[in-house]
């Protein structure tokens, strides 16, 4: 797989390979040159179709969007169907050149009595992630434009995070192969589209870092990975084309985990892509006593770090930085506002206790340790361990 460059980076100018104008709200001095290297690299978005500068990360080269399209919304009754809003979404990415990673997700619609236990919820989630699937083939009259055809996804993951202790699901990882993994890959394959690009299992993986202790990281993660996709010693094993995780870890410990998951393939002599699809460090974190307004040097230096490790030992083929824009109002904690490398309007951060750290310097710095001179040189260096 070709390895692109940095998304966050590319929408304040690193990595374009063409000089491009971005709009005002964009990060000042934007690079225009290209060092050719790094890796691929994606971002999770909103649900709003206007969330961020779109435009501009396509024009300079951002490869993926990772989003979700919820059972509950796409299916609210027994009989109907609404894909209003997640047809919007998929064309204002797909449109402007983004490749889509579609999270085929829950919660249950609110008509479906059962638990996911039952063979008839199991039944419908399976045909709701068939249309799903088939919808995005490249092959569906857009509604909205007649003569055309709606996007195709580029890939598929089965669920999001179904291990998450506060998750939608709830289950197991044995249940969640069973109860959706297992019926969803079932369907798509024999009655939507036997060639879609299918990832799973998205799987939460913080609660298999042992401190200290790499090779317990690593055989937890493999030990749930033989829950969540099967083994072929058990007769069980789900075929899909990528392996994804999560990881809101220091990045040493990210890359444990995805040396688990070789681990896991390499036991099932299977060679597959491995997706880190949620990657993220909140810029609200105090580093310390007194060190609060240092969050945003943290969530860079974290990312860097991440980005020289990954490429140093390639690890993950495809990464989706959590979160690439603060979301305004998304959660009532504020949390996920903090989580940008780009403020909720598409401006570089800027805390006037840090006005030399905000984000923007990541771009700066990854031109520099590159071998590409920044545009404009007023870098100020801090430490990244």
């Amino acid at each position: 797989m070709k390895r692109l460059l940095l998304a966050a980076c590319l929408a304040c100018g690193f990595g374009a390979t063409h000089a491009a104008t971005l709009p005002a709200s964009a990060c000042p001095d934007p690079l225009t040159t290209s060092p050719g290297g790094g890796i691929n690299n994606g971002i999770n978005v909103g649900r709003a179709v206007g969330t961020g500068p779109t435009t501009a990360r396509a024009a300079l080269g951002t490869g993926w969007s990772r989003m979700a399209l919820r059972w509950n919304d796409i299916k609210p009754t027994s009989g109907g169907w609404s894909w209003t809003e997640a047809d919007a979404l998929v064309k204002a990415h797909s449109g402007t050149g983004l490749k889509v990673l579609a999270v085929i997700n829950g919660p249950k619609p609110r008509w479906e009595t059962g638990d996911y236990s039952s063979p008839t919820v199991q039944a419908d989630w399976a045909a709701f992630a068939s249309a799903v699937v088939e919808r995005y083939s490249g092959n569906t009259p857009d509604p909205g434009v007649p003569g055309s055809t709606l996007p195709r996804i580029a890939a598929f993951e089965i669920w999001n995070e179904p291990n998450a202790a506060n998750g939608i699901f709830g289950g197991t990882l044995a249940q969640y192969h069973d109860y959706l993994l297992k019926p969803a890959v079932d369907a798509i394959r024999i009655s939507a589209n036997a060639t879609a690009f299918l990832v799973a299992p998205a799987m939460a993986t913080n609660q298999y870092f042992v401190a200290a202790n790499e090779p317990a990281t690593r055989a937890n993660v493999k030990n749930a990975l033989d829950q969540a996709l099967g083994t072929r010693a058990g007769g069980n094993l789900v075929y899909v084309d990528a392996v994804s995780v999560h990881a809101y870890l220091a990045p040493v410990h990210t890359m444990m985990m995805g040396s688990g998951v070789k681990d896991w393939l390499a036991s099932q002599t299977l060679s597959l892509p491995v997706y880190l699809s949620e990657f993220g460090k909140n810029s609200d974190q105090c580093a310390g006593p007194g060190l609060c307004e240092t969050g945003e040097i943290i969530q860079v230096c974290a990312f860097r770090n991440y980005q020289n490790r990954n490429i140093n030992t390639p690890t993950f083929d495809v990464t989706f930085w959590f979160n690439f824009i603060d979301q305004d109002g998304v959660a009532p904690s504020g949390v996920l506002k903090q989580f940008g490398v780009l403020a909720v309007n598409g401006d570089c951060k800027n805390s006037p206790a840090t006005s030399n750290y905000y984000s923007k310097w990541i771009f700066a710095d990854m031109q520099r340790q590159f071998g590409v001179t920044p545009t404009v040189a007023h870098y100020t260096p801090y430490s990244c361990n």
